[in-house]
């Protein structure tokens, strides 16, 4: 609808016209940093943010997913991403996916969700990785072991991989595992 959407390391996101890059609004959320891409549907952003920057240092709380409108940046809704443990940070780092009228998505320690659109209730969430800790090779650092990716959506499933190697396939319906292929030690940030 002639704007582009981007978040930044500061935390805020921006809609921007398409035709002349003059910026529209922008929004400051509570975020740390944000290194999830937009996804856009129906008039409404869905964004991933990283931890909250508490008194200059960061904290292990605060990673939520909004629900932006996409006229003016008005904050709709917000859904904060489940605590696992001091070592897992709950960051959302992937793009949210949307389909009839659930939003999908995943974060670093290992949840993975399905919310409705309209108001961020939970219709169903689920750990999905084993792991506790990654390997001392993959740039995410210790603890990250969940979802860095879009998840992809299509034939009832949610296909997503995981920094501790794994390529899954999740029904929509409930989150339930429904196979899964183990392409070795390290992770991805490669969505499907």
């Amino acid at each position: 609808e002639g704007e582009v959407f981007v978040g930044d390391e500061s935390g805020s996101v921006y809609a921007i016209d398409a035709k002349d890059g003059k910026l529209v609004w922008q929004q400051q959320l509570e975020a740390y940093q944000i290194h999830s891409s937009p996804a856009y549907e129906g008039g409404v952003i869905y964004v991933g943010t990283e931890t909250t920057d508490e008194n200059g240092g960061r904290s292990d709380r605060g990673s939520y997913l909004y629900a932006l409108d996409a006229k003016d940046g008005k904050v709709l809704w917000r859904f904060e991403s489940d605590w696992r443990s001091n070592e897992m940070p709950n960051l959302i780092h992937g793009t949210p996916a949307i389909l009839e009228g659930v939003v999908y998505f995943g974060s670093e320690n290992g949840w993975f969700y399905a919310l409705n659109k309209d108001n961020g209730q939970v219709i169903w969430k689920k750990i999905i990785t084993k792991e506790t800790r990654t390997s001392a090779r993959q740039a995410a650092g210790p603890g990250l072991v969940g979802v860095s990716t879009a998840p992809a959506l299509g034939y009832g499933k949610i296909f997503v991989g995981t920094w501790e190697g794994k390529f899954l396939a999740l029904s929509q319906k409930d989150g339930k595992i429904l196979w899964e292929y183990t392409y070795g030690t390290e992770g991805t940030d490669s969505s499907a």
